[in-house]
Formats: structure tokens, C-alpha cells, sequence
């Protein structure tokens, strides 16, 4: 957890000699400040307040990081801590591990207005592109991933892929193999559509 709520409600980030509560169930917190991963909170006494907790990576703190703190790891209702809230008050569900099918659906159930972030940055060339153009629709990018996540079929909320140097919007997608199309954006160009109003000054 990248943030926790200090004795005054605000937001704090973890410090070594640092005091925190969980914003979701208000246990105690302790800050993780070792050598090695990015600082971060643990809770003390239980493995983490929302079921749908994954370990964080240094891929989920960058994303996180561009943020106002009060728009990271928002609860809602005392039951889950969605990893950002976007533009249109939009869920980003940043998604870094395996998920299954099941909680693919409980997500969105829950959330509603949601978009999944997937984090691609090591797929290397196992992502296959190729530009077109349709007389009807003009330019469009196709895919095709090998070895790709294949649960991300059963996502009905738009998805996006964090290709490291690009965001790729999957518009459509088959299986067996995984391919479709979609646009190329600029990370620029994804945090202006869906952050930017909750950005870091």
C-alpha cells in the first residue's frame, strides 16, 4: 500500500519512523522501508483488509505516484480500495498478476464505471502489431499476442495494456490465438484521457 491515513486523516506516504492507519479498515499500519522494494505499508496484525489485495510492484507505484494521493487506493464502502480514480470519477484497476475470470466479473459487478490497466511491459515481442487503415473507420492498429493472458477475454470494461513505451486499447480481441484490434496511445496521450484531472500538480 503506497499510502496510509495519518492521525489527522491525511493521506501519508511510509517514513521510518512513521504512524498509519488502513483508509479501507483503519488497522494499524506499519511503513516498510527497506533497501530493496519501494517503501510502502503493511498492516500489523491481519495479511491485508480487501480480498482482492495483490503485492504491489514498482509498476503499480508509478502509475500510482502521478496521482493525488486522495485519488490512490479510494474505498468504497469499507469493502475495497480501487487503485485510482480517473477522469468521470472512473475506476483504473491497475492488474499486474494472473486473475481469474471470477474476480474479473466480481470487479466490474462492483465497480461499474471501471477500466482495466494491464501491465504488459514484459511481453517484449510477443505483442505483434501491424498499422491499417478502413475506408470506413480510417486508421486502426491489429494484434496478436502470443502466450497472452487469456482471461483478458472475459473482461466486459475497456482494456488497455501498458506496453512500456505505449498503452495499446483493445477494442476488440479473439481467442485461440489471442489477436484483435485496437489504438496505440501515448502514455501521455492515456494519462491526459484518463487522469488528468486528478493528476499531481
Amino acid at each position: 500500500m503506497l499510502y496510509a491515513n495519518s492521525t489527522q486523516g491525511n493521506k501519508i506516504t511510509a517514513t521510518l519512523s512513521a504512524e498509519g492507519k488502513c483508509p479501507l479498515c483503519n488497522a494499524d499500519l506499519i511503513p516498510k522501508c527497506g533497501r530493496v522494494n519501494v517503501w510502502h505499508w503493511a498492516h500489523k496484525t491481519i495479511e491485508n483488509c480487501d480480498p482482492w489485495y495483490e503485492p504491489e510492484t514498482a509498476w503499480h507505484l508509478s502509475w500510482k505516484r502521478i496521482m493525488q494521493p486522495i485519488w490512490c487506493e479510494f474505498s468504497f464502502g469499507g469493502k475495497h480500495r480501487a487503485d485510482m480514480i480517473g477522469n468521470g470519477l472512473t475506476v483504473v484497476e491497475l492488474q499486474h498478476s494472473p486473475i481469474s475470470p471470477d474476480e474479473i466479473e466480481e470487479r466490474e459487478a462492483f465497480y461499474r464505471n471501471m477500466i482495466w490497466l494491464f501491465d504488459a511491459t514484459t511481453v517484449g515481442d510477443r505483442f505483434e502489431t501491424r498499422n491499417k487503415v478502413s475506408k470506413f473507420h480510417g486508421p486502426y492498429t491489429t494484434f496478436r499476442w502470443k502466450h497472452a493472458r487469456r482471461t483478458i477475454v472475459f473482461c466486459h470494461c475497456p482494456v488497455f495494456l501498458d506496453l512500456g513505451e505505449y498503452v495499446f486499447e483493445v477494442k476488440k480481441i479473439y481467442t485461440d490465438p489471442i489477436a484483435g484490434w485496437g489504438n496505440v496511445l501515448t502514455l501521455d496521450g492515456f494519462t491526459e484521457r484518463f487522469l488528468s484531472e486528478f493528476r499531481k500538480p
